[in-house]
């Protein structure tokens, strides 16, 4: 069972929205609501749950991006695909 069905599932939906507030690739959290990115949340916690690698979190992390999104690589505003997986996936190992 995965980390957020075995304990405080909104705590960890709350955690996730913030560490995707703060990657903020297209550089929105400061003026919108706080909502801008939970259509990506569930799919978060889901590779996370099932333990993906770096590589397969990031995968994601570039289709959100470049494809759902339209960026370019230039374009973001606060880091990497990866470098945000990496995070993701720490934040994981040290909560879950």
């Amino acid at each position: 069972m995965g980390c957020h069905e075995q304990i405080n599932t909104l705590q960890h939906w709350r955690d996730v929205r913030t560490l995707w507030n703060r990657w903020d690739p297209i550089g929105v959290s400061h003026i919108c609501n706080e909502d801008e990115y939970d259509d990506y949340i569930r799919s978060t916690l889901q590779l996370l749950d099932q333990r993906e690698t770096v590589e397969e979190i990031e995968k994601f992390l570039c289709f959100v991006a470049f494809e759902l999104m339209g960026l370019e690589l230039n374009e973001l505003q606060n880091g990497t695909p990866k470098d945000f997986a990496l995070s993701l996936k720490t934040w994981y190992e040290n909560n879950c």
